[in-house]
């Protein structure tokens, strides 16, 4: 699948983020119109049926595969410029799918000096119609992604002349499970909201965001859900980079 950011379009998102002034406290908010973390029971349904992984046979872009995910170096691409930026707080506003939810991340980016980390909180809303049929399937046919994929980890490194976004179940089965090339870390997982981590109904998302926290409420036509993370926990709870797998 084809990035969802082209070279020039990452070359003006680096100039924006160069010109935001210097304050490390204070979260910027960034617009990605596909959640830059996916929902990951949805994801690997769509990466399975659309052929993103296979070897032996093509993509099926009908199917839409638009996930940041899917094309791992532009999903790198984009934590990159994040991390070259001069914060260290980033607010993700997303949408362009049927259900709403709250992610946390806390991310690594390997530079000539060292580890950078900064954190992300990614809220998404849903749109004002049409309830993910897509979920509801997912959930019907196969339950267990629901649960699985709740709290993930991605590294991502060069592999010869190919990108790669690696899981931990992957690095662990891997003859060489921590490259020492990897350029990134990213650890996320998916908040509560009254005791569900993806809101199905159609809603409307109302936000609270100050310099020690952010918090997301998801209204829909019959009651509302709410997910407050503090920005502190965030790397306390997923410190990176991990110094082994």
């Amino acid at each position: 699948p084809a990035a969802l950011m082209n070279a020039a379009a990452f070359a003006a998102f680096e100039r924006a983020l160069a010109a935001v002034p210097a304050n490390p406290e204070e979260p910027l908010i960034i617009v990605s119109p596909a959640p830059y973390i996916g929902y990951a029971a949805i994801e690997a349904g769509q990466k399975w049926y659309t052929n993103v992984d296979a070897e032996d046979k093509p993509v099926d872009l009908s199917q839409d595969p638009e996930a940041w995910s899917f094309h791992p170096k532009g999903f790198a691409d984009f934590i990159q410029a994040l991390g070259r930026a001069n914060r260290r707080k980033f607010i993700i506003l997303s949408g362009d799918v049927h259900y709403g939810f709250t992610a946390n991340a806390n991310c690594a980016v390997h530079t000539a000096s060292g580890s950078k980390t900064f954190s992300i909180v990614q809220f998404v809303s849903s749109a004002l119609k049409n309830a993910s049929s897509t979920l509801q399937a997912a959930k019907s046919i196969a339950p267990i992604l629901v649960t699985q994929f709740r709290d993930d980890f991605l590294l991502g490194h060069m592999d010869k002349d190919r990108y790669r976004l690696k899981t931990l179940r992957e690095l662990r089965g891997s003859p060489d499970p921590y490259p020492g090339n990897w350029e990134l870390q990213i650890q996320w997982s998916y908040s509560f909201m009254g005791g569900v981590d993806v809101v199905e109904d159609n809603n409307v998302g109302y936000l609270k965001i100050s310099n020690a926290e952010a918090n997301q409420t998801l209204y829909t036509r019959a009651t509302s859900f709410t997910a407050g993370i503090r920005w502190a926990d965030i790397p306390l709870k997923k410190p990176l980079p991990l110094p082994k797998i």
